[in-house]
C-alpha cells in the first residue's frame, strides 16, 4: 500500500522538476528575444 504513496511522490517530484526546467528554459528564451544579443 505504501508503494503507491511512494510512486505518487516520485511522480509529483518528477513533474515539478520538469515544470521548473521548462519554465527556466522559457525565461531564458524570453530574455534572449527581448534583449538584443550583445556578443
Amino acid at each position: 500500500m505504501r508503494t503507491r504513496m511512494r510512486l505518487l511522490v516520485l511522480i509529483a517530484v518528477v513533474l515539478a522538476v520538469l515544470i521548473g526546467a521548462s519554465s527556466a528554459m522559457a525565461k531564458e528564451r524570453v530574455v534572449q528575444l527581448l534583449l538584443p544579443n550583445c556578443e
